[in-house]
């Protein structure tokens, strides 16, 4: 079986959203924070830039958006995503790429199950702008409301 190493590199962890992506979950969720951002790539006024560092902070009370890096630090932010919303009125929507033979992807959520959207292509974009395949990635959302 052959398969394209790059769709499953980390090499670059700072995958972009692409506008019209998050224009539509804006229109849906209504974002108030952008969670994992640096200024060039935030998605709303108020983000946590990696100075800030968005695991250390309190996402509770928000409507935030994450896309957060790909690779071996995904898990720390699936699993911050995963107590914001425990808190309330607290809802976090994540992109995150498909992979089924990671242990964060297979954690169990905590109170509420997690709404799930599987996009039939891929969807990210690298930093600059220009298109690349990726593996499918999911978007993971869990409304706390």
């Amino acid at each position: 079986m052959s398969f394209n190493r790059g769709l499953f590199s980390s090499a670059k962890p700072d995958w972009a959203t692409p506008e019209a992506l998050f224009e539509q979950l804006d229109r849906e969720f209504h974002f108030t924070l952008d969670g994992c951002a640096t200024a060039a790539n935030a998605k709303c006024p108020r983000f946590f830039a990696p100075e800030q560092d968005g695991l250390l902070q309190d996402w509770g009370g928000e409507v935030c958006y994450c896309n957060p890096p790909y690779g071996a630090e995904t898990i720390r932010w699936v699993q911050k995503a995963r107590k914001a919303v425990d808190k309330p009125k607290t809802t976090v929507v994540c992109l995150l790429p498909s992979r089924t033979d990671t242990r964060w992807w297979h954690e169990p959520g905590r109170s509420n199950p997690s709404p799930e959207r599987a996009p039939r292509s891929s969807i990210c974009t690298p930093p600059g702008g220009s298109r690349s395949r990726r593996s499918s990635t999911r978007l993971h959302d869990r409304l706390g409301r």
